[in-house]
């Protein structure tokens, strides 16, 4: 942010930043200026979508503005952001706002997998929370007058999309009804083990017609993968169905 600063203002002084910052922050739904140095530090903003914002203010100000320039930090920058490696590291796929290199968490309410509609929420110093777009916490938090501004659109890098390119996991889960009986676990597991589909925490609870709910975290690559899976416990004899639930 200085270096922005002394790039665009040299005569500004850190008061006058400071207030441009306060201004600029509050405009985004951030209480302060503290605030926003977190949220960018943490990646859950970037800078390149606030330097307009940023520009505005200092002419509100009457501050004169310098030359563009571009500077060895600022293609370096440029360089970082558009390398995949990168990419992959710090958005796991996702573009914010059209910017790649966020530091993005996929939300557990909803697991969203590449293929899915997408929303991301800028959070206080914890980055970008991405959620699928029917997610009833999104639909909820959008009622909410003051979670607008934090509502950011996003979307997955069209070179995420090829599981066979990448090979990023991520977690999904299956909320399988089955009939009680001995071994159900057993084929389902079976199953995934066969399709290389790892499982990280499984669980079972009693229903109310007598069969059994068995609830599964596994890694998948898509929402195409995702119903591959789908596809092949179907047929396993005693399951008798299975939806894509939310996590608890």
């Amino acid at each position: 942010v200085d270096r922005e600063f002394k790039r665009l203002c040299k005569s500004c002084t850190e008061h006058q930043q400071e207030e441009i910052i306060t201004s600029v922050a509050k405009r985004v739904g951030i209480n302060n200026a503290d605030d926003f140095y977190n949220t960018l530090g943490f990646g859950g903003i970037s800078l390149q979508r606030f330097l307009p914002k940023i520009k505005e203010e200092l002419d509100k100000l009457n501050v004169p503005e310098e030359p563009k320039s571009i500077t060895a930090d600022d293609e370096i920058s440029k360089i970082k952001l558009a390398d995949d490696n990168s990419r992959k590291r710090l958005g796991g796929g996702v573009i914010i706002d059209g910017e790649p290199g966020c530091q993005v968490k996929f939300a557990k309410c909803c697991n969203p997998l590449p293929g899915d509609k997408i929303a991301g929420f800028v959070t206080r110093g914890f980055g970008v929370s991405i959620h699928k777009a029917d997610c009833p916490n999104v639909i909820n938090s959008r009622k909410i007058e003051e979670n607008l501004s934090r509502w950011v659109v996003a979307e997955w890098a069209k070179i995420e999309q090829s599981a066979s390119q990448t090979g990023e996991i991520y977690e999904a889960m299956l909320s399988i009804t089955a009939e009680d009986g001995i071994g159900v676990i057993a084929a389902i597991s079976l199953a995934l083990a066969d399709m290389k589909v790892s499982i990280s925490q499984i669980n079972t609870q009693p229903s109310k017609t007598g069969d059994m709910t068995i609830n599964v975290h596994i890694g998948c690559k898509n929402t195409s993968h995702f119903d591959a899976i789908v596809a092949r416990l179907r047929s396993i004899k005693s399951v008798v169905s299975i939806t894509r639930g939310f996590s608890k």
